[in-house]
């Protein structure tokens, strides 16, 4: 979990922008990890089910299109 954890910071560090999805059927608690290397709060996603992965990777891909890149 360290090692994951610097792996996020050196990313975020790094100006990159992190999303993070976790599937959990199960009722597990959220991931504490996947929580804090997601860039900001709204950037990590709780699925439920399976079935909700092609709506969360399509409100992500939503909002990438809405980044403008500049120089």
């Amino acid at each position: 979990a360290a090692r994951q954890a610097l792996t996020c910071a050196n990313i975020k560090a790094a100006g990159i922008t992190l999303w993070t999805i976790q599937v959990n059927p199960g009722g597990d608690p959220a991931s504490t990890l996947l929580q804090q290397c997601a860039t900001d709060p709204a950037k990590f996603f709780l699925l439920t089910s399976a079935d909700q992965i092609i709506s969360t990777f399509d409100t992500i891909s939503f909002k990438i299109t809405k980044l403008r890149l500049t120089h």
